[in-house]
């Protein structure tokens, strides 16, 4: 497996849950790190933990989208996994071995365990930057950008298509440069369903929380935006007698 992640300007303190997290897990594989504006004490702190470090520039375009064209080129390029994880670091906590998680050709977490159109946030955020395709996915979960996996061709394919994507936005010109913090998840939305046909599932392996009601009787491999829920990692060590 290969794990992949993207950071701008951030400090130890923001993505030491992440990396250490990970080391805890018993994880094995690859780990990559692609850094735009990143201090050198930051990227000796990831190396020290065994990623690799890849530093990139964003072109005069938006981190957020131009990391899925990243994905994709250092994917193809440099890596040979067959499964790849791709995910942010800032909010991701992993309580299990992802090198367990089940095999599917591609899984993205939802956004919450209801149709799109129930989801007020991811609604207005659609018909905001898509409007013309919301109408063909509204029956569907929102998926999070946040985490997915899955075989490596389809990650590599799934990433250069959401970054294309983003550029057929409402709101794209050459002015913003696309500059909208949720382009990148409403474009993947849009090319998981229509060019994937992505079927949704929800399991134990992701969970995001910001919109998802959390059972912490159930474990997760990997939780997402753990940030938002207060006091989390005492109230999952007290359901899980796992130490943290």
């Amino acid at each position: 497996m290969l794990i992949i992640s993207s950071l701008d300007n951030y400090k130890i303190s923001d993505i030491e849950t992440f990396v250490t997290s990970l080391s805890k897990s018993g994880y094995k594989g690859q780990k990559c790190m692609i850094v735009y504006k990143c201090e050198d004490y930051v990227k000796r702190f990831l190396k020290d933990f065994g990623w690799n470090v890849i530093q990139k520039d964003v072109q005069g375009e938006y981190m957020v989208t131009k990391r899925f064209q990243h994905f994709a080129e250092i994917i193809k390029n440099s890596y040979k996994e067959s499964i790849v994880l791709v995910c942010d670091c800032r909010d991701v906590y992993f309580h299990l071995n992802p090198e367990k998680l089940k095999s599917l050709n591609l899984y993205i977490g939802q956004d919450g365990n209801y149709p799109h159109r129930n989801n007020e946030w991811a609604t207005k955020e659609m018909r905001r930057m898509f409007p013309n395709e919301y109408e063909d996915i509204k029956d569907n979960f929102h998926l999070c950008a946040g985490v997915f996996y899955g075989a490596r061709d389809i990650v590599i394919e799934l990433c250069k298509k959401t970054y294309d994507y983003t550029f057929k936005s409402k709101l794209f010109d050459e002015t913003n440069k696309g500059k909208h913090t949720t382009v990148d998840q409403m474009a993947l939305n849009i090319i998981a369903y229509k060019d994937f046909q992505y079927k949704d599932e929800f399991n134990n392996s992701v969970i995001n929380l910001a919109e998802t009601f959390w059972n912490p009787d159930k474990t997760y491999f990997i939780y997402h935006q753990y940030d938002r829920i207060h006091n989390f990692f005492n109230r999952l060590k007290e359901k899980t007698k796992k130490i943290i």
